[in-house]
């Protein structure tokens, strides 16, 4: 194992390549390919270094139940929000995936928690805050890195609304599993945004086949 200087040395360019040179190769189509899978290999590679390394993840915090209920009543708050500015600011899209392709969106609606969030969430918040405490300490600097990662993520989209609201669904997951310590939770939150979403209209940002 390398320490020292040499170890965060290693860190900084492994954070570099996964989370800012890959992101930017994407988003300039260098390499034609789907973005599933530009964002498949990556998340394999953490899999395998968190495996190899035995990554631990942070302990729990001592009160997951009461912070729960906090992003439970975030979300019970902000979904009502989301649907209703989409329904008024783009009442052409609203609900257009579930009206137009019902079936598939049945698929998407069981698919994306496993296939998606919970990757994103292994990849941007367990490995991440494991991974790169060393470099960036276990403060705000870890925290804001970490959110403004997930939002670099979605510069593949190629729109300010898929980095605008990932920006802020990014502070909201982030700040799940800072406070709760549980993947589990910051999963199923961002899960189910992740579903309202492309429920109610704003999933043309986030898959490639929805916009076209």
């Amino acid at each position: 194992m390398i320490g020292g200087w040499q170890g965060k040395a290693v860190l900084w360019l492994e954070w570099a390549v996964l989370f800012v040179l890959l992101p930017v190769i994407a988003w300039l189509d260098l390499i034609h390919a789907s973005k599933f899978l530009i964002f498949a290999v990556p998340f394999v590679y953490t899999l395998i270094v968190a495996r190899l390394t035995r990554l631990s993840p942070p302990p729990e915090r001592p009160q997951p139940p009461r912070f729960r209920q906090v992003w439970l009543l975030r979300l019970a708050l902000c979904a009502p929000a989301i649907t209703l500015l989409t329904w008024w600011l783009m009442p052409e899209s609203f609900l257009g995936f579930p009206r137009s392709s019902f079936d598939w969106w049945l698929v998407v609606m069981a698919l994306y928690p496993f296939l998606s969030a919970l990757p994103q969430e292994f990849m941007y918040r367990r490995f991440y805050f494991a991974r790169y405490e060393r470099i960036f300490g276990s403060g705000p600097v870890l925290f804001w890195s970490s959110v403004l990662a997930f939002s670099g993520l979605h510069l593949m989209y190629d729109h300010w609304m898929s980095l605008l609201l990932t920006l802020i669904a990014g502070y909201f997951f982030t700040q799940t599993y800072q406070r709760t310590g549980r993947l589990l939770d910051a999963w199923w939150e961002h899960a189910l945004y992740g579903n309202l979403v492309f429920t109610v209209g704003l999933g043309r940002y986030f898959y490639e086949a929805v916009t076209r």
